[in-house]
C-alpha cells in the first residue's frame, strides 16, 4: 500500500473536484504532483491551522476521476 499524505489545497483543482483551503487526502506521489505544480500545501502548520478551522477533508485517488458524460 502507498504512503498517504494529507495537504491544505490552495487553488480550485477541477481536475479532483479540489476547493481552496479544504483538505487533500490522497498517496504520496499524487499529493506531490499537486505539491509541484503549487497547488497544494503539505505544511504540518498549513494542515493543523485548516484542521483547526473546520476545514473539509476529501481522499483522492491517485488519476484524477472522469469527466462525467454529457451526452444525451
Amino acid at each position: 500500500m502507498s504512503k498517504v499524505s494529507t495537504a491544505v489545497v490552495l487553488v480550485d483543482v477541477q481536475a479532483f473536484a479540489l476547493k481552496a483551503g479544504s483538505l487533500v487526502i490522497g498517496d504520496a506521489a499524487t499529493i506531490k504532483a499537486l505539491v509541484d505544480d503549487g497547488s497544494v500545501d503539505p505544511h504540518k502548520d498549513a494542515i493543523a491551522y485548516a484542521r483547526a478551522n473546520g476545514a473539509p477533508e476529501k481522499a483522492i485517488t491517485s488519476a484524477a476521476p472522469a469527466e462525467a458524460d454529457t451526452a444525451s
